[in-house]
């Protein structure tokens, strides 16, 4: 394991040794400083430099930030937080979603390719369709039967022009439309 030092004020060498790890429920980017401060925005202290984090859904999104710590167990100033889109562990006993999901794609605005997520309960046709703000269909990413479950799909744009778009999930029974923003 690689130790990072710090020399404190009176010349002590102090290790870090773990990192405290902090999810944010939220639509904007969380003042860290702040977010801190609540003990339910602390995940996990850990050694390792991976972390996976199995979180129920989240309609906001989650934003993530990592400090240091100290054998002495004093936290270094946060990084900055970064929006990791939701997270997907919504699942019935059976392992089948219990709902028909549309998640908010990840990273929002994106440049050029975002990832869209969504959840059927029921295997059956299913259509995922791209359009402009005025209603023109740009792009069809999903066409046909697909299975119950969480399934994932990466959108790439690099044709089109920066904007807002829409995005649709329909079945024969049911549909869910969410925005999106395209920055180049």
């Amino acid at each position: 394991q690689d130790l990072v030092t710090k020399t404190t004020a009176t010349g002590q060498v102090d290790s870090l040794i773990k990192y405290a790890v902090y999810r944010v429920d939220a639509a904007f980017e969380p003042n860290e400083i702040e977010e801190r401060e609540f003990a339910e925005n602390l995940v996990t202290v850990t050694g390792e430099t991976n972390y996976t984090d199995n979180a129920p859904p989240s309609e906001a999104g989650y934003w993530y930030f990592v400090t240091a710590v100290t054998r002495n167990n004093v936290e270094s100033t946060p990084t900055t937080a970064v929006n990791a889109g939701t997270v997907i562990s919504n699942e019935t006993e059976s392992g089948a979603p219990g709902t028909f999901t549309l998640l908010q794609n990840y990273p929002n605005p994106f440049n050029p390719t975002t990832n869209i997520s969504f959840s059927i309960p029921t295997s059956g046709y299913v259509e995922l369709d791209v359009f402009d703000v005025v209603g023109r269909n740009v792009a069809r990413l999903v066409e046909g039967s697909l299975s119950a479950g969480t399934h994932h799909v990466q959108f790439n744009a690099s044709q089109l022009t920066s904007g807002i778009y829409l995005y649709r999930l329909s079945t024969g029974t049911n549909s869910i439309t969410k925005r999106m923003m395209l920055i180049k």
